[in-house]
């Protein structure tokens, strides 16, 4: 009863193992529990260990891990493998290593899945999100953040906690502050930890609203010591010395520990001080500092490993769906040998039976009747040959197709985003509102329903962004009618220029092109036939980057770092 009891409570800890290093007390606890633990229950041990030590000790961390794998599959535990993964994958994000994280992440992923461990697998959709934000792919961390809340929908998932600071930090990114409050206090609702009160000291800091900000700083250092919120206090309060001394003592940890993050963020917070007091050597000083530890985070070759990575993780799918396609082919290859070999061997036997009944006119005028049936079935053969050939001809079209419809789903889906996220924020806005109303603050009241009113006309722009999108592709798949009518060139080219950039982005991740626009904006509306000559500028677009990419592909060896491919119109 006592063993269950402490499992229970260590799989307590780790629903929050990535979110800080746990007291010294429990990693000795861990420690003392790990002599005496064997089977599955060591694997979760050293699995928490792993966690434990991921942002202080990279190498322990990463041996406790792989002693967890190896035990696991030994013992061929799942979920301790899955576990083991996942564990691994938050040690090389750790380091910057992020192409082996999404890896592990990846091989982590089926396993969960196969388990039915809803957590789990939203867990291994935010390790992709983080990877992709360390990278700067703010669009894929987004779309795995959606995935992992989706998830986890309808739940009391102590995981909601790590999708709303996931969106927080996107939105942060985006600078679009309001919604980096609202999730930053979600996520506060859910777990009172430092993470989202440091971000509201950040927000509050850029809306220049500096009791607000120290107030957060404050209660995130009530929570968890912290020289760096201390420097961020007196930097407020216009205390830059005490700010400077707080802040190199972290430096100077995180430099012994070799907390690359910390150093980045200690230095960068220093340089910032000392510029704003014109001091250019100390401010040079820290900036290298700064940007020595970045590298190290996130090097080039890391960047590398990672791009490869991505596209490694891209080919095998597209393997996949080829060997299914193969499979599929040879299974009807042998189908149509097995046939013809019956079809030959049937035939055989009515040739020998007739030859043998050759004498008699009777049987002369059956074998005629089969040589006409035999006929009629070759016509039959090769009617349906060409109804096959007319199928893959259509099958070539639909693909053409399908390049232009995901041009189109991109171009689509960025205003349907704009939409869902302010219609999102507006209806929790109208909760504040009534809130307010019922309190009798009336001019909060009116301050939030401008901000709701802001959001309205934003949610009208990108609608009518999406359904002008919408009516110009309804437009280009009409038939011809050959008639002339005035148009604006300059928004149909625009329009197939992007279409058919994202089309080719669809199709080939790798393909990126600089495109760069000079429109005369005097043109006015110009009589012609807008079905015809949109299929002629996306041909010639669709040529453009082809040309391009091709170009770059061939002299990449040749080329300098600053050569960018660039279709221009």
């Amino acid at each position: 009863m006592k063993r269950f009891i402490f499992l229970v409570f260590l799989l307590l800890q780790s629903a929050c193992s990535f979110a800080q290093i746990d007291s010294p007390d429990f990693v000795d606890s861990l420690h003392h529990a790990l002599q005496t633990a064997k089977d599955t229950d060591r694997v979760i041990i050293l699995g928490e260990l792993a966690v434990n030590y991921a942002f202080y000790k990279p190498d322990s961390s990463f041996n406790f891990a792989k002693e967890g794998l190896q035990l696991s599959e030994q013992l061929h535990y799942k979920k301790g493998i899955a576990i083991s993964l996942i564990r691994l994958a938050a040690c090389f994000r750790s380091t910057g290593s992020s192409a082996q994280a999404m890896q592990y992440a990846r091989r982590a992923l089926p396993i969960f899945e196969e388990l039915k461990d809803v957590d789990n697998v939203a867990l291994c959709n935010l390790m992709m999100n983080w990877v992709y934000f360390d990278q700067e792919m703010y669009d894929s961390a987004f779309s795995y953040t959606k995935k992992a809340t989706n998830l986890l929908a309808n739940t009391n998932s102590y995981m909601l906690y790590w999708c709303y600071t996931s969106f927080m930090r996107l939105y942060y990114n985006e600078n679009m502050l309001d919604s980096v409050i609202v999730y930053a206090e979600k996520a506060y609702n859910v777990s009172h930890t430092i993470d989202p009160l440091q971000m509201l000291g950040q927000v509050y800091t850029q809306k220049h609203d500096t009791a607000k900000a120290i107030t957060y700083y404050k209660e995130a250092l009530s929570i968890r010591e912290s020289d760096m919120y201390r420097a961020h206090i007196a930097q407020l309060k216009g205390n830059n010395d005490s700010a400077v001394f707080y802040a190199k003592k972290r430096l100077a940890d995180a430099m012994q520990r070799k907390f690359l993050q910390d150093v980045t963020n200690a230095s960068a917070f220093l340089f910032d001080i000392y510029s704003s007091e014109h001091k250019s050597d100390s401010a040079l000083k820290y900036i290298l500092i700064s940007q020595h530890a970045k590298d190290s985070l996130f090097s080039r070759e890391k960047f590398r490993q990672f791009q490869t990575a991505v596209y490694s993780e891209a080919m095998q799918r597209q393997e996949q769906i080829t060997q299914q396609e193969s499979d599929a082919s040879k299974r009807k290859i042998y189908i149509l040998i097995s046939i013809a070999a019956i079809i030959i061997l049937i035939a055989f036997f009515l040739y020998r039976s007739n030859r043998q009944k050759q004498k008699a006119n009777t049987l002369l005028y059956q074998q005629k009747n089969e040589i006409e049936q035999q006929r009629q079935k070759a016509e039959n053969a090769l009617a349906e040959l060409k109804s096959t050939q007319t199928q893959l001809i259509q099958s070539e079209k639909m693909a053409s197709l399908g390049e232009l419809t995901a041009g189109i789903a991109h171009e689509i889906q960025n205003p349907l985003n704009f939409v869902n996220n302010f219609s999102e924020v507006n209806k929790e806005m109208v909760d504040e509102l009534q809130l307010e109303l019922k309190s009798g603050n009336i001019e909060d009241a009116i301050a939030i329903s401008n901000d709701i009113k802001e959001n309205s006309e934003k949610i009208n722009h990108h609608g009518k962004r999406a359904d002008a999108i919408v009516k110009n592709m309804l437009q280009h798949s009409r038939k011809s009618s050959g008639k002339k009518e005035p148009t604006d060139i300059n928004a149909l080219c625009d329009e197939y220029l992007r279409l058919s950039y994202h089309g080719l982005r669809a199709k080939n991740k790798e393909f990126n092109a600089e495109i760069k626009t000079d429109f005369d904006e005097s043109i006015g509306k110009i009589n012609i036939v807008p079905q015809d000559i949109g299929r002629v500028l996306l041909n010639l677009f669709n040529n453009a980057f082809y040309a391009v990419n091709e170009k770059f592909t061939a002299n990449r060896s040749r080329l300098t770092d600053n050569y960018k491919p660039l279709v221009s119109v």
